[in-house]
Parts: C-alpha cells; sequence; structure tokens
C-alpha cells in the first residue's frame, strides 16, 4: 500500500550524521542520491502513523544497516579521491547513473563487495590507518596513540569529527552541544578505534579529569575495552570526575571497575549516584555504599532483583520504566520510592533506620511484608494501590493517604506513634494485631466499618471528627451508628 512518509527531513539529518555537509558537500551528495530512496524502502526503519503514514525512526536502524551505510560513505568516498570513471556517467542533474541504481542497502553492499572481490578498491579502503590519516590529514582529528592491536585512540577536533563519532556510537557527542567544549582550554574528547574503523569508546576530559567515558549506545566501558580505557587513564595520570552516571566507571583502592561489571557483594566506598543512567538496566548482586545510593531518571531499568544496602540513604526517582523492586532495600537514613509511574509491586524488606517514603507511584498495586523504619512510614498518592502487606514497624508514625483504591493492610502492624489513614475511599480492613501507642485517626475512609478486636489504640481513635475512647466504643459505633462525643483531632498530632 502507497504511504505517505511525515518526516522526510528526519532521514536527511540521519544521512548529515554519516557525512558532514559543510564538509564532504560532493560526498554528501552522492551519498543522498545512492541512499535516499533505499532507506525509504526499509519498512523496518519506520513507525506506522496511520494507514497511509509513516514515520522514519532512527532507532529502528540496526548496527548491520548502519556498517553498510558507513561503508557506503567509505566507497563513495574513495571513487571521488581516485577518480573513479564510473563517476563521470552523469544525468542532466549530476547524479551518477550508478549510484542510482541500487535498490536497497543489500544491493550497496554487494556493490561494495563486488568491487573489494574485483580489486577496484584500494587495498586498506576499510582499514582504520587509511581512513584515520586521511581525517587527520584534514583536520578532523589528531591520531594521538596507536596500540599493539591495531587500535589507536585518537583526538577529535572539529564538529564534523563529533558527529562522524556519534554515528559510529550512537551516544550525542556530535549533536552540538559538544561543539564548543572541543575549543576551550584544557578541553579534548578522545575517540577509541578499532583496526576496522569502528569506535568503541568515547571519553571527554577537561584539565586533566575524566568526565564522561561512554561505549557503544552510551553503555559502560566492558571487557577488553575496560581494560584499554583504564590503561589510557593510568598513563595519562587523569583522574575522574564525581558524576557516576556518565563516568561509567570508577577507581577504587587503586583497581578500576565498569559499572556493568561490579563484583557480586560488592562495598563501593562513598555516595553512589546515578543521574540519568540512560544505559542502566540493573544493579549488582548484593551491593552496598557507604554513602547514599541514588537512581534517579534511569530510563531503561526494569526491575530491582537484587538486595541494596546504603551507608545513608536509598532513593529510587523518576525510573519511567521501572515495574518491579523485589530485592531488599537497607538503609541507614531513609528510603524513598518515588515518582516512579509504571511501578506495580514491592514485593522486597524495606528497612530504614530513620524514614520510608513511597508516594506518587500511580501504577503501584502491592506492597509486600517487612516494612520496617526507625521513625516515619510515608505511603501517599498511590492511585492504584490495593493491598499492603503484614510485618510492619514504624518507630514513630506510620501515614496513608490518597491511595483511593487501598482495601487493606495486612496483621503484625506496630505504630509507636500515631497512625493516620486518610484519604481512601475504598478502605475497609484492618489485619489482625495492630498495635498504636499514640491515636488512631481515620478520615474519610467511609468503607471501615471495624476494627479487628486484637487492634490496641493506647491513645485516641479520632474518626471523621468523632473521637472514640477504645476499640469497642470504635466498632459498637460504626455498627449500630451510635452518636458520640466529637472532636478535631489533637494539635499535638503531627508527622516528623
Amino acid at each position: 500500500m502507497y504511504t505517505v512518509i511525515e518526516n522526510n527531513e528526519d532521514i536527511d539529518r540521519f544521512l548529515y550524521g554519516f557525512v558532514p555537509v559543510p564538509a564532504h558537500p560532493l560526498l554528501s551528495f552522492y551519498l543522498f542520491v545512492a541512499l535516499r530512496r533505499p532507506l525509504e524502502k526499509e519498512s523496518a526503519f519506520f513507525d506506522a502513523t496511520g494507514e497511509r503514514t509513516r514515520l522514519f525512526n532512527p532507532a529502528r536502524v540496526d548496527e548491520a544497516s548502519r556498517e553498510t551505510i558507513r561503508q557506503t560513505c567509505l566507497w563513495i568516498d574513495d571513487a571521488i579521491e581516485q577518480e573513479r570513471p564510473w563517476l563521470d556517467r552523469l544525468d542532466g542533474a549530476g547524479r551518477p547513473d550508478r549510484l542510482q541504481q541500487i535498490s536497497s542497502l543489500a544491493d550497496a553492499q554487494s556493490r561494495i563487495d563486488k568491487d573489494a572481490q574485483r580489486g577496484n578498491l584500494r587495498y586498506g579502503f576499510l582499514e582504520a590507518a587509511t581512513v584515520l590519516a586521511r581525517r587527520q590529514r584534514q583536520g578532523h582529528i589528531d591520531i594521538v596513540e596507536k596500540l599493539e592491536d591495531g587500535s589507536c585512540w585518537v583526538q577529535l577536533l572539529t564538529r564534523n569529527a563529533l558527529i562522524e563519532e556519534s554515528s559510529l556510537t550512537g551516544n550525542c557527542v556530535g549533536e552540538g552541544s559538544y561543539d564548543s567544549f572541543i575549543k576551550r582550554p584544557g578541553a579534548a574528547i578522545y575517540s577509541l578505534r578499532d583496526n576496522s574503523g569502528k569506535s568503541h569508546m568515547t571519553v571527554q576530559v577537561q584539565d586533566g579529569t575524566v568526565l564522561q567515558c561512554r561505549g557503544q549506545g552510551n553503555a559502560p566501558p566492558i571487557g577488553h575495552y575496560m581494560d584499554m580505557v583504564s590503561t589510557w587513564i593510568q598513563q595519562r595520570q587523569w583522574s575522574l570526575g564525581r558524576d557516576l552516571g556518565k563516568l561509567c566507571l570508577f577507581n577504587q583502592g587503586g583497581q578500576y571497575y565498569s559499572l556493568d561489571e561490579i563484583p557480586p557483594a560488592f562495598l563501593y566506598e562513598g555516595d553512589y549516584v546515578l543521574r540519568e543512567a540512560k544505559w542502566l538496566k540493573g544493579m549488582p548482586k548484593k551491593f552496598s555504599a557507604t554513602g547514599d545510593v541514588t537512581i534517579d531518571k534511569c530510563d531503561l531499568l526494569e526491575r530491582i532483583k537484587e538486595s541494596i544496602k546504603a551507608g545513608k540513604s536509598v532513593r529510587i526517582d523518576t525510573c519511567p520504566l521501572l515495574e518491579k523492586i523485589s530485592g531488599d532495600l537497607s538503609a541507614k537514613t531513609d528510603i524513598a520510592i518515588t515518582n516512579n509511574a509504571e511501578l506495580r509491586l514491592i514485593s522486597a524488606k524495606l528497612q530504614a533506620q530513620e524514614d520510608i517514603d513511597i508516594s506518587n507511584c500511580h501504577e503501584l498495586a502491592f506492597m509486600g511484608n517487612n516494612i520496617i523504619a526507625g521513625k516515619d512510614i510515608r505511603i501517599s498518592c498511590c492511585s492504584q494501590l490495593l493491598d499492603i502487606g503484614s510485618q510492619i514497624y514504624a518507630g514513630r508514625n506510620f501515614r496513608i493517604s490518597v491511595c483511593p483504591q487501598l482495601k487493606s493492610i495486612g496483621s503484625n502492624i506496630t505504630v509507636n506513634g500515631n497512625m493516620h489513614i486518610s484519604n481512601c475511599s475504598d478502605f475497609s480492613r484492618i489485619g489482625e494485631n495492630l498495635h498504636v501507642e499514640g491515636n488512631l485517626v481515620l478520615d474519610h475512609c467511609p468503607k471501615l466499618r471495624s476494627l479487628p478486636p486484637t487492634t490496641t489504640v493506647e491513645g485516641n481513635i479520632f474518626c471523621d471528627g468523632r473521637i472514640f475512647k477504645t476499640v469497642q466504643d470504635f466498632n459498637d459505633s460504626r455498627e449500630n451508628g451510635k452518636r458520640t462525643q466529637t472532636a478535631r483531632s489533637p494539635a499535638s498530632y503531627r508527622f516528623g
């Protein structure tokens, strides 16, 4: 069926990333001639937006296709530099016939391979040394160090070099925000290239401090490449910056670690703070830190299934795909699980020496057993929450508010201060053995008809302006509709 492409300009921008127009206008033009129509035919690269419309999505272009585009660039670049005769056979618009004949990316790769087999390409056409030497002559890069395995470290000197790096790695270094950075005194961006010209690492440095170290797709360095980058940093005697989410590695006790290869039961010294770590998909096994553990705006994280122990606080905030927390969380100060839009289940044990705060997790449906806080527990604004488990201890106060679908909380709950349940319109059941040392306050919970006989409240029970001295008084009133003394909640009732 005939379909209309809604964002043709995005295809153009995608190709610009492989060959920048200002530096290589003829090469850019020829690349468009060769691959513009083949890209339009690749249905896998598009999102359907209507019956007859579709949207080009660069994220759908797989690595093999990107490699074909890169090789097509080199093939055309070689033809221009060697003045291949076929480039002279042009139509009225100045387009080489041979490039117009390319029907697909597979066809482009086939033509490149045939030229290579026939010897119509210079030896080393696809080798990094040839390509990089040309880029160095053009002033785009500086080859800083060559390694024994044929790889090399290059410094990126121009905007065009940054754009090329983005096309090779899938990172954002070529999108414009780093153009001014490389012009600053003491600033540099390096790329680790292998002997086929592929980039495996992008390193940002300012005044001898590494600010970022990213592999393919912004991921942390791993395996062989981790060893290479740590050796490079040590040789240069660079220090590491503080933004762990951008660094993707750290140095502890003279040993360098990738954030993707932290050993099990590892104790991290200091604050383990991952903000906008878009590569993060999971935590190390039995991980602990002497300071805070913060996971904030990590877009790919779907589950936390390993235990986390913090010398200070544990904070999990605004992770849009996070659905489940099953690994136990332990903190010497606070635990905060907030603003996680897709979080549906917390089955983990939560233990904090101070406060536990679970709020604005609107898809959260169930919370498991064993929630222990030395001070306050707060559960609020969880609109889909149905059930809270058993074995809960609050050293001071326990507050549940604005959870309109909450139906019940479990048994064996101990609150050493006040307990407040408010604006939970479906709430109807409290489990056995609730013990509240202070006051029990129930506001706007119309479906709660009674408290279990095993409930003990040392203070008073306040319910919608009424005051009850005992659990029996409350139950009798709810059952028989008796009117009792009305009063406001005590002024002293508050949460820290």
